[in-house]
């Protein structure tokens, strides 16, 4: 086998890492829908992911932080559970008790939203996280921007 990258026959492995996770002061910010996914995670939880834009100037503008919900899918749909905490959440952003009729994904995109963002200092084995570590997410969709 030739040698890779002048190695002189080692093989060399490049090993490429992900951005690192958003991290911002604990807090509540205003911020736009960007885009959603659907992904099973955390030890096969399948989850509906939004991720938000903050939007009001400073340090952290453009920042993208997300919020993880409980569903299930079903075709083309997401399927929450009457107290779970997408169907709260959303139940007060657009001030109804009944989400029926609502297309909640379009909706979004037309809001500025307040959002508690709060920091995540330990991992999904509950092992304590360090500094450098530690990450931002959103805890909470409060409502729209009055």
């Amino acid at each position: 086998m030739p040698p890779v990258n002048g190695s002189k026959g080692r093989l060399v492995v490049n090993i490429t890492f992900p951005p690192p996770l958003p991290r911002v002061p604990e807090g509540d910010y205003t911020v736009a829908y960007v885009k959603h996914e659907y992904k099973t995670m955390f030890a096969g939880q399948p989850k509906l992911i939004l991720t938000f834009r903050i939007i009001e100037m400073g340090e952290y503008f453009g920042t993208e932080v997300q919020r993880f919900y409980n569903v299930r899918r079903l075709a083309k749909s997401y399927r929450p559970l009457p107290k779970a905490d997408l169907t709260r959440e959303m139940q007060n952003v657009f001030g109804v008790r009944s989400l029926d009729g609502i297309s909640i994904l379009k909706e979004l995109k037309k809001s500025e939203l307040i959002v508690e963002i709060r920091d995540v200092k330990t991992s999904s084995r509950q092992e304590e996280l360090t500094d450098l570590n530690s990450y931002s997410l959103v805890a909470k969709v409060k409502g729209k921007v009055r």
